[in-house]
């Protein structure tokens, strides 16, 4: 029994601290001003914000009459920036009026700096399994804040 008191406190600890394992993601491009070339030896990590889950390579290729232009950006996105039915298409951001575009590849992954490395999968939409997860431990932690407080008393 004494056990519970210090149980409870290390569960509610680990649900209420901060996620301090943010995703870190190469974050460099070609053919996009001033960001800084893939190519170079010095590629910039980026922490990617809270929820941003993925790394991604994007590879863009427009046309404007016989000239071809490509551009490549690696960065962070979310499951739904993956995602070719979400509005948060990462592709849907490069559509340009002044161009048009003659193809759009996105590859996703989950690791630190993986957008560096070659070819990747491409990752299924997030989906709403975690916020069920964080819900149930709540919960969880809830009757188990109970049962020891009504212990106690």
């Amino acid at each position: 029994m004494e056990a519970i008191p210090f149980l409870l406190v290390a569960f509610l600890t680990l649900c209420l601290m901060p996620s301090g394992f943010a995703l870190q993601c190469g974050t460099c491009g070609k053919g996009i001003p001033g960001m800084p070339k893939c190519d170079s030896g010095n590629v910039p990590k980026r922490t990617c914000p809270q929820h941003w889950d993925r790394c991604f390579t994007a590879t863009v290729v427009y046309t404007n009459g016989s000239e071809k232009m490509e551009v490549i950006d690696r960065n962070c996105t979310s499951t739904y920036g993956c995602d070719p039915k979400s509005q948060y298409y990462i592709c849907n951001y490069f559509k340009n009026n002044e161009t048009t575009m003659a193809s759009c590849k996105v590859d996703c992954c989950p690791t630190d700096m993986c957008n560096l490395d070659g070819p990747s999968t491409t990752l299924e939409p997030a989906t709403t399994v975690p916020a069920i997860s964080v819900g149930l431990a709540a919960s969880f932690g809830a009757i188990l804040l109970a049962l020891v407080l009504t212990m106690l008393v």
